[in-house]
């Protein structure tokens, strides 16, 4: 099927769930409250909780690259774009961006980015973005994963060991 607008790869697996709107909140209610074997945000952080300024890796599952799909212009083939970019930020409710991540060739992206160490502890969503910057396109391309929950948690207090 050709997309006239362009936009990210057209039913992508894991935001089936998320496309089937109200007739599956009873289970997306069930899956967010499973935390992180909630599987429908096409990505993964780990550790799901940690305090600030510690080092929280995220990476895509396979069938969610960053990418953009735009018709060629002429017989309609869709055209893939690798995104450039995966913007990393933390909301409760505002934004606060937290770092960017590279994106691999095929659309694939991971790595490490730290909470910043004056972020207040509680509960808040992570949140990535794929940005697209091609010139082959007419401008930069964007849109936002699914959020996953995450709890920043008081600071450890500092170990003693007893000689």
């Amino acid at each position: 099927m050709a997309h006239r607008l362009g936009g990210p790869r057209p039913a992508r697996p894991s935001h089936r769930i998320a496309l089937a709107g109200a007739l599956a909140a009873p289970a997306l209610a069930l899956a967010a409250a499973a935390g992180p074997a909630a599987a429908t945000a096409g990505w993964t952080a780990r550790p799901v909780a940690a305090p600030p300024g510690a080092e929280v890796t995220l990476r895509s599952d396979a069938s969610s690259p960053c990418e953009w799909w735009m018709p060629d212009g002429e017989g309609g083939e869709m055209v893939r774009y690798d995104g450039t970019a995966v913007q990393v930020s933390l909301r409760n409710p505002g934004m606060r961006p937290i770092g960017t991540l590279p994106v691999r060739p095929g659309g694939g992206w991971s790595g490490p980015v730290r909470l910043p160490a004056t972020v207040t502890p509680g509960r808040y969503g992570l949140w990535v973005r794929c940005i697209v910057d091609h010139p082959d396109l007419d401008g930069r391309r964007s849109y936002d994963f699914d959020p996953l929950a995450f709890r920043v948690t008081d600071a450890s207090p500092p170990t003693t060991t007893s000689l």
